[in-house]
Order: C-alpha cells, then sequence, then structure tokens
C-alpha cells in the first residue's frame, strides 16, 4: 500500500460536491473510517488573546495511528482565506496516510513534517474554481524536512546537557507504564527538535508506537503521550498529575542519570553525527519485530552487545538470569548459539562463576535444535586446539558437552538416535555420548555399546581400535558405579 493523501481547506467547490471549509480532494479509495477523522481533526484553535499574524502560528502536526490502525501524518495551518480580503478563520489541512506497518516512511515520523510532501500553502486558481478537483497521487514515500536531518539534530542535542537528554529519553520509556504523557513546553521549532531528537534514538517500529502533536491547543483533547505546548497561543496550562513537564529545558521529574551502553551509544553517535552508533542496534530490533515504547531497550542493547564480542559482558550491567529472561523470547536459535558461547568463553576469563557461565550456556543451547547445539559445541571444542590451553577450560568444556548430551537423552525419547547421526564423524564426542547414554540408562544402553563397539573392531584402523579401547574402558567403569554389577556382568560375558 502507497501513501495516501487528503485536504481540507476553504474551496469553491470539493471533490463531493462541498463548498467553504470541507473536504477539497484525497487519493481515491481512501477508507471512509480515516476520512472521517481527519475531516474532524481538521480544526484549528489558538489563545483568542493572540493578535499576530497568522503566518507567525505554530503547525499543528500530528502523527498517530487512527481506529483502523493505519499510521497518519496530519498538518493544520491557520491560513487567510483565498480571496484575497485578508479574512481569517480559514485552514489548510493536510493527511498523509500510510499503511499498518508504516510502509513508505523511511525516517522518524515527525522528521517528515512540514517536509516537500506537507503543502506550504494552496493555489488560488484551484481552490476557486468552479470545476470538481481531480483526485490526490499516492505518494511512493514521505520525504523527510531538511532542517529535521540527523545533522541538523545532532547540532541541537550537542548544545544541550546530555544527561538531561538521556533523562528524557528515560521518561519517555516509562511513559505508557505509568500512564503519563510528556509535555514539551517550548518555542515551536525546539518542540520539533525535542521531538525529533526522541525518535532519531529508537528504532522505526517503536516510533510508531509514539503517539505525538507537536503543538496543542487544548491538552485536554489530545490523547498523544508527546505533546507541545506554546505559551501565549495554547490554553491556560493546569497541571495534572498525568504529566510530566520539560518546560524550557528543565524536567520535573526524578528519573535518574541511568548509566547504560545505549546510553553511551547514544552520546557517541549524536557527538560524532554518525548514525550507525545506534542505527545498527536499531535495525538488529527491528529485524525481531521490536516495537515496545519500554525499558526492556536497555537489557536488549546489552544482548546486541554480547552477540558482538564476550567481552562485553565484563562491563554488563545486567546479571546473567535477566540476560537469559530477555533472550529467551527474543533472539533467534543462531544468535542464541553465539550468545551460549560468547557467554561460556566470557566466564572462564572474568569475575564471573565458571558454574553459572556453564548453567547459562546450557540454557541457551536447550532452546535451539539439536543440531545447531551441536555444531555450537563443537565450535568450542575447536577452540581447545591451541597450544596454551588451560585444563580448568578443557574441564569446563568437557561438562558442558556431558550437560547438553545428558539433557537431550533424558528429554526426548528419540534424543539418542539423533545424537548418534550428528556424532557420526567425532569420534571423540562418540564415546562422551556412550558415557552418557550408559549414565542415564545403563541397562537399555547395552545394545547401542555392543554395536558401537562391534563396528569400531570390524574398522580395524588404528583410531577405530584405539577409540573401542577407550569405550570399552567408560562402559566398564559405568557398570561398577552406577548399575548392580552382578545382573549385567552376566549379559557382558554373554556379548
Amino acid at each position: 500500500m502507497k501513501v495516501k493523501q487528503a485536504i481540507v481547506t476553504s474551496c469553491m467547490r470539493g471533490l463531493e460536491g462541498g463548498s467553504g471549509l470541507c473536504l477539497y480532494s484525497m487519493t481515491q479509495d481512501l477508507n471512509a473510517v480515516s476520512k472521517d477523522r481527519f475531516e474532524k481533526a481538521s480544526v484549528y484553535q489558538n489563545d483568542f488573546r493572540y493578535q499576530g499574524p497568522v503566518e507567525e502560528l505554530p503547525v499543528m502536526m500530528t502523527a498517530d495511528r487512527d481506529q483502523t490502525g493505519t499510521y497518519y501524518l496530519q498538518q493544520v495551518k491557520s491560513v487567510l482565506d483565498y480571496g484575497g480580503n485578508g479574512r481569517k478563520g480559514n485552514v489548510l489541512s493536510q493527511m498523509l496516510l500510510v499503511c499498518e506497518q508504516g510502509e513508505g516512511l523511511s525516517w522518524p515520523p515527525v522528521t517528515c513534517f512540514d517536509g516537500p510532501d506537507f503543502l506550504k500553502e494552496m493555489e488560488p486558481s484551484k481552490v476557486l474554481s468552479s470545476e470538481p478537483p481531480d483526485y490526490l497521487p499516492e505518494l511512493d514515500t514521505i520525504r523527510q524536512n531538511p532542517e529535521l536531518s540527523f545533522e541538523k539534530i545532532c547540532s541541537f542535542v550537542q548544545k544541550l546537557d546530555f544527561s538531561l537528554y538521556l533523562k528524557v529519553l528515560d521518561t519517555v520509556l516509562g511513559l505508557k507504564k505509568q500512564d503519563k504523557r510528556l509535555i514539551i513546553w517550548d518555542t515551536p521549532e525546539r518542540i520539533l527538535y525535542w521531538m525529533a531528537a526522541i525518535q532519531y534514538a529508537f528504532p522505526y517500529a517503536v516510533n510508531l508506537e509514539m503517539s505525538v502533536s507537536a503543538y496543542v491547543y487544548d491538552l485536554d483533547m489530545t490523547r498523544a503521550i508527546l505533546c507541545g505546548y506554546v505559551e501565549g497561543i495554547s490554553k491556560e496550562y493546569i497541571s495534572s498529575p498525568g504529566d510530566i513537564l520539560l518546560k524550557e529545558g528543565v524536567l520535573d521529574t526524578q528519573s535518574g542519570d541511568r548509566e547504560s551502553s545505549w546510553s553511551a551509544s547514544l552520546k557517541m553517535a549524536f557527538l560524532t553525527e554518525e548514525y550507525d552508533y545506534i542505527g545498527q542496534f536499531n535495525a538488529f530490533l527491528s529485524r525481531h519485530g521490536f516495537h515496545g515504547l519500554n525499558e526492556e531497550i536497555y537489557v536488549l542493547y546489552e544482548l546486541y552487545m554480547l552477540l558482538d564480542s564476550k567481552d562485553a559482558l565484563d562491563k554488563c550491567r545486567y546479571s546473567i538470569k535477566e540476560l537469559l529472561s530477555a533472550a529467551s523470547g527474543f533472539l533467534s536459535e543462531d544468535e542464541k548459539v553465539v550468545l551460549a558461547g560468547n557467554i561460556f568463553q566470557a566466564g572462564q576469563t572474568m569475575k564471573m562463576k565458571e558454574a553459572e557461565s556453564q548453567s547459562a550456556a546450557l540454557e541457551l543451547l536447550e532452546q535451539c535444535s539439536t543440531q545447531k547445539s551441536i555444531l555450537a559445541l563443537q565450535a568450542l571444542d575447536r577452540s581447545l586446539e591451541g597450544e596454551d590451553v588451560e585444563k580448568s577450560y578443557v574441564d569446563s568444556v568437557n561438562e558442558l558437552w556431558k550437560d547438553y548430551l545428558f539433557y537431550v537423552i533424558t528429554s526426548d525419547e528419540t534424543g539418542s538416535k539423533e545424537l548418534e547421526e550428528l556424532l557420526e564423524t567425532d569420534n571423540r564426542r562418540k564415546v562422551l555420548l556412550a558415557d552418557m547414554e550408559m549414565a542415564a540408562n545403563p541397562e537399555g544402553s547395552l545394545a547401542v555399546f555392543r554395536d558401537y563397539y562391534e563396528k569400531l573392531i570390524e574398522e580395524n584402523t588404528k583410531e577405530s581400535r584405539s577409540t573401542a579401547d577407550k569405550l570399552l574402558r567408560v562402559y566398564l567403569k559405568n557398570l561398577k558405579d552406577r548399575v548392580e554389577r552382578k545382573k549385567l556382568w552376566g549379559e557382558l560375558i554373554r556379548v
């Protein structure tokens, strides 16, 4: 679906036959619900005591979802009558309607306000014509206002106390949970800069959940969670318990100066004017369909960093338990096995109990397919091939193998068979598999041991004979340690 348009203004003849202030034109097939909402919202209000020129009045700019779930941008400007008589009371209202997923928007929505696709004025010859207007075309995308580009907003943020900016973001993340709204009390230009700075920090889908109104006359009549208040033009403000006020650079909330890796990347992005510092993370969130306007974004950034490097765990401000909880329903299987390997290896070198890192890695592997988990464990085996590998690390890898194999064998009736197929060419771990099978089911593993042992003897190579000897020693040890010796020794003799 492309971007649909609609315009309400005073005209001689509108698309539907009306005259005066009415629907001038729209894109064909605009749905009736969205059209009705747009027409009702095409009203401009300001303080009656304002005596300045209408062109200096702030533009009402709203971005939200309508009753159909469709996302829209709407601007309402106060303009003079087109007849040249200087009469006030006319409006130029324009809506750009995108689909539910926001296709057609490549930028933070508020940065498209007052951009090239929003009309500055109507041509008098068109609105004063008695001929019916044509339908408005669909747009492929909504273009950005160059004055709200990332570089321009970086210049704005660089002049702020950056801790204030971070507190504002932290406040925005808590608005829905606390059922509150943020009112930005400032000049029209700075209100728009603040809103753009907020939206640049978040991924695309999150911004679509952030209802905004850059200028509001009556705060009681809006559902936006980001509102702009212009003193002397908006209706007199009456404090409400649900309001958090950002008034001329002062935030009236107890929001702390939260230290986080995400905050550090934001600072780098705005100081260097390199969007990639946050853009790549936002793309990561978008790939996973994340759209929550909440504080989960902090821990998800830590996961994002841990996927890139095990060293990120050293600076992580979240517990392993919190990381695993976030990863469980968010990361893909491929990402979980990477995270498992990085957490496991980090636990061997940092001030963290080895048992905790091993337990975390095991929990992640248990959430993945057996095939992917085995590949991850074999990757750890390859890390043992160096000359200076510590014995404690080797032991930890072996323990992780044992725990995982035992988990698969005991949790799935077909687990042993799948493991045998996956480890067909891995003689080292085939022996361990036999050990775990015997540990899990000493009696039932006898037939498996016999088939495997006979196959190794038949191969009659130096490697297969060595593997067979190891297997026999492992099996005999398990017989002595774990089962009733008398009964199974008899079965072994018959073999």
